[in-house]
Order: structure tokens, then sequence, then C-alpha cells
């Protein structure tokens, strides 16, 4: 392999983060929209997609380290589109957490009412007495 492959390789790499910023950008969207019923699935396939092109991008790194590793490094453009992705992903991390923490507010606020319904309107009571017979007897 020569020069022109890990020109052609780079360039491959490249792209690939490209899409990767723009799969981050789509799950930056969905975080800030994720009041509907198909969010979770919404976001099951950009993160499969992600894996993917993760995987891809380790792979051609591994091409580019075997023909070349001094030339493998990666470019300024190179950095500075791995540093917007990065934003992003804490981005994302940042609101999952808010997510989560919303969620548990949640619960807990629903835990406190059932405690207050239960205590004013006995809804916990079972008025039901069940009774058994012994054929036996």
């Amino acid at each position: 392999m020569d020069h022109k492959d890990i020109l052609f390789l780079a360039h491959q790499r490249h792209e690939l983060y490209m899409k990767l910023l723009d799969c981050s950008t789509r799950q930056l969207s969905l975080m800030a929209d994720r009041e509907g019923n198909d969010f979770p699935s919404l976001f099951e396939r950009e993160a499969k997609e992600w894996n993917q092109i993760t995987k891809e991008i380790e792979y051609i790194q591994e091409q580019m380290n075997l023909i070349d590793p001094e030339q493998s490094s990666a470019s300024d453009s190179l950095l500075d589109l791995m540093q917007a992705i990065e934003r992003q992903v804490e981005a994302i991390y940042h609101s999952l957490s808010e997510s989560a923490a919303d969620t548990g507010a949640d619960l807990r606020s629903v835990k406190n009412q059932r405690k207050v319904m239960n205590a004013y309107y006995r809804l916990d009571q079972n008025d039901q007495v069940p009774l058994y017979f012994d054929h036996k007897k």
C-alpha cells in the first residue's frame, strides 16, 4: 500500500466522523423533544448507528496504523470535528441525566400521592374477609 491508500483511508475516516457528528446532532434534537412515545425506539436506532460508525472508524484506523502509523494521526480539521462531537455527546449526557432526575422526582411524587390517598381514603384496606371452609369437619 502506498501514500494514495492512506489518503483514501483518511478521507473515509473523515467522512465517518462527519456521519458521527450528524448522528450526535440527531440524538441531541431527539433529547430536546423526547415527549413522544416513539422516542425510545428512535434513540435506540440512533445509538445503533453510532455504534456501527464507531466500529467502522476503528477498522479504518487499524488499517491506517498498519500502513503508516506516523501518518495515521488526526489532522487539525479532524480534531475540530472530534471536539464538536464531544461537546454534543456531553450535552446529550447532561440531558439524559436531567431526564433521569425528573423521572425519579415524578416517581417520588406518585409514591407520596399514593400514601396520602391511602391515609385519607383507606384505599389500601381490603374490606373483604376471606372465609375458608374445612369440608372434613
